[in-house]
């Protein structure tokens, strides 16, 4: 039985969530995270996506973006495809990290799109990792919300890495 098609739209915003496999966690350490969003912001700019925001939880992460091409599919493999390799290397681990293919939901309303910041926001909170969503440092709402307010100089911050 083959998987349902993806539909991508040109200016179509999205919600997008990957969780790890099983117990597995994402990020064991501040580098795993840094290491994230380095490609995430590669990968935001290589794809021309507007990312509007972005949660990193211990195992599984949400984006909200809107594609100015049809581009989520390859996006994604390569966002995914390079932070595993580069996280089983570093952890000297093999197999897979992330479950499955990620989920991605058109957002199509205005309620939606603010319920999906909100909810991407909250999301720290409600796993009880902090008291306030402007208390966690690994999202675009909280901490240094780095992709969202300074791109640019964000990504001069970290390690080029080819997205050839």
């Amino acid at each position: 039985m083959s998987r349902e098609q993806r539909v991508e739209v040109v200016n179509g915003v999205y919600h997008v969530t990957q969780h790890a496999t099983g117990d597995e966690i994402l990020y064991r350490d501040p580098f795993d995270r840094f290491f994230f969003e380095g490609l995430l912001g590669r990968v935001v700019k290589l794809y021309r996506w507007d990312l509007y925001a972005y949660c990193q939880l211990d195992n599984h992460y949400h984006l909200l973006l809107r594609l100015r091409e049809l581009s989520l599919a390859r996006g994604m493999q390569l966002l995914n495809s390079r932070y595993v390799q580069g996280f089983n290397e570093r952890h000297d681990r093999r197999g897979t990290l992330v479950r499955g293919r990620y989920t991605s939901t058109l957002v199509e309303t205005e309620g939606h799109y603010l319920n999906s910041i909100a909810y991407i926001a909250m999301n720290p909170v409600g796993a009880g990792l902090c008291r306030r969503p402007e208390d966690w440092e690994w999202s675009s709402y909280g901490g240094r919300g780095t992709l969202a307010r300074r791109p640019d100089e964000f990504l001069r911050d970290f390690i080029d890495i080819s997205l050839a």
